[in-house]
């Protein structure tokens, strides 16, 4: 369960920020009664101009975990030893030369965690690690340092220290070499953080991871029902789902083979056959979309790319979205109102505030234009530390702040209010120059 989540000098985010899921009812580090679904809440939404950073918060998550993932892997080959992925604020000297931070809390087995890190292009220069098992914080692990680092490690942090510092490189993080080694605890805790999250975005560099999960609905029996479901439920004429194969002839075979070989040529890490047997045995599947009935009582077909944008919107969103309601896991949905009707994008906001569908806390974080959703378009109402806002300084930099910051009362039509610029983070328009313009070029 995601508690906060900090991030400094990532793209735009210059200044620290923080994205918090905490309920502004909870006054300490821990709920008294224990009860963390009650002290967090549900959804989180992110509004602002274009071009005002939102996309950016999702960002640095997203790097955070790829950083858990990866940087003990597949980010130390021959290509980046001794190097660390860096996308510091570039508008003035000092961020483009300093450090990055990335800091989350979140919740494991009904107890708090904090953990981030430091870096910058040469590496990691800071990382730490720390619980809150009565209330109060319990240091687990420091890392200090970019070279040589110096390590503290707490009285119940378990497991052979020793042995994973010296595994350690100044490119790759402490808890990304534990859970690599398979660690007690740092493998649980990276799973709960890169496994428990799921991205959805909607620019046209993720169609491909889009379509995959596509296909991993079609290829699971359980999954199937639900996306099948799903298109029902959004009324989109849709009956079915079916995955046909077919077989690719020599020619067309030996053509891929070649292609394959000759990307692979010079590159450190050599393509292995199994990647090539997958990649022949995705071109050889294709999903087809049954819709109503013919005059002669048939169904008829179209394939995934003679669907509406819309359809494969829904489904992108939908399936990761039944898979974190029946798990309790995060979804992150950048943009969610591309291609989806304001109601379904309500409906799917409903899904994870509604307490009989979403028993085991789900949590929903995304960034939307469609100010509908924060108003009375529907019963699936937000609440006002649900709604943030994000909008940029003099300098260029994003400024996150949620609208539990500004008086409010119950009633108040948040939706209204927003486009007045009550909250600021809308568009500054300049219609006048446009008009400006337009007269000076007919004269």
């Amino acid at each position: 369960m995601l508690l906060r989540f900090r991030a400094a000098n990532h793209k735009s985010l210059r200044d620290p920020v923080e994205l918090s899921l905490v309920a502004s009812a909870l006054r300490g580090a821990t709920p008294p009664d224990g009860d963390w679904k009650r002290a967090t809440t549900r959804v989180a939404g992110i509004y602002g101009a274009n071009a005002s950073g939102k996309s950016t918060i999702l960002d640095a998550i997203g790097f955070m975990i790829e950083a858990i993932s990866n940087s003990a892997t597949s980010w130390s080959g021959k290509s980046n030893r001794l190097r660390f992925p860096f996308h510091p604020y570039l508008l003035d000297e000092n961020s483009s030369k300093g450090t990055s931070t990335y800091d989350v809390d979140f919740v494991f087995d009904d107890v708090r965690y904090n953990y981030g890190f430091r870096s910058n292009a040469k590496g990691i220069h800071e990382e730490w690690l720390s619980s809150y098992p009565h209330g109060r914080p319990r240091s687990l692990f420091h890392r200090k340092g970019l070279t040589a680092p110096k390590f503290t490690f707490g009285r119940t942090f378990p497991g052979r220290h020793q042995l994973l510092m010296e595994m350690v490189r100044s490119n790759a993080l402490y808890l990304s070499v534990g859970a690599n080694a398979n660690h007690p605890l740092l493998s649980k805790l990276a799973d709960a953080i890169t496994q428990r999250t799921y991205y959805a975005a909607f620019n046209e560099n993720a169609k491909a991871s889009r379509l995959k999960w596509i296909m991993h609905a079609v290829e699971d029996p359980q999954l199937l029902m639900e996306a099948e479901s799903l298109l029902r439920l959004a009324d989109l004429g849709i009956s079915g789902i079916e995955l046909r194969e077919s077989s690719i002839d020599d020619s067309l075979k030996k053509r891929i083979i070649k292609v394959y070989e000759a990307l692979n040529d010079g590159m450190d890490d050599q393509i292995d056959p199994p990647d090539l047997e997958v990649l022949l045995r995705e071109i050889s599947r294709e999903i087809k979309f049954s819709h109503g009935t013919s005059s002669e009582g048939e169904a008829g077909f179209l394939s995934i790319n003679q669907e509406s944008s819309g359809t494969i919107a829904w489904l992108t969103i939908g399936v990761p979205a039944i898979h974190c309601l029946k798990n309790g896991d995060t979804l992150i949905v950048d943009e969610i109102d591309a291609s989806l009707h304001p109601l379904l994008s309500s409906a799917l906001i409903g899904m994870f505030k509604d307490e009989e569908i979403n028993k085991l806390g789900a949590q929903l974080v995304f960034t939307s234009h469609d100010v509908s959703l924060i108003g009375k378009l529907t019963e699936n109402s937000m609440s006002a530390d649900e709604i943030w806002f994000i909008e940029k300084d003099r300098d260029g930099a994003s400024q996150l702040y949620s609208l539990h910051e500004f008086e409010f009362r119950n009633g108040d039509n948040f939706e209204k209010r927003y486009l007045e610029g009550r909250y600021g983070a809308i568009p500054s328009l300049g219609v006048e120059r446009v008009r400006s313009i337009i007269e000076k070029a007919a004269r």
